[in-house]
């Protein structure tokens, strides 16, 4: 059984670029929960699954020095709201899925299936359905 999450996009109701995220909205004040930070249009790749305080993770991703080389075909970010108690059981089945190329190894353990944010790619295609 899958999960549902509500995956956010900008405020136009596409996906966003991390550059784009106002992190001052206070929605993010206590946002609590998973992203996906991916790069490019054209042949996108998944860079990140996260967990965790959304704003403070957001802030590092765009301090992040390693994520230089991605910046000309932009990056773009997902976050949803997930329960601390589930929260890692979601970025382990995430990142399973998903397969970033930068970030945390996830340890084998549980995972709960969610839907995913479509359009995210993968590094086995270009794209998820």
């Amino acid at each position: 059984m899958t999960a549902f999450v509500e995956w956010n996009k900008g405020r136009e109701g596409g996906w966003c670029t991390l550059a784009e995220v106002d992190l001052e909205d206070e929605s993010f004040q206590v946002m609590e929960g998973v992203y996906v930070l991916w790069s490019g249009r054209d042949n996108p790749i998944t860079l990140r699954v996260g967990q965790g305080y959304i704003k403070g993770l957001l802030a590092s991703e765009l301090a992040n020095h390693r994520l230089a080389g991605y910046r000309a075909e932009e990056l773009f970010v997902t976050w949803a709201r997930v329960n601390q108690l589930h929260r890692a059981d979601v970025a382990r089945y995430l990142a399973k899925v998903l397969e970033p190329t930068l970030g945390d190894r996830y340890p084998e353990g549980s995972q709960i299936p969610v839907n995913l944010p479509q359009r995210v790619p993968t590094r086995r295609g270009p794209m998820l359905p």
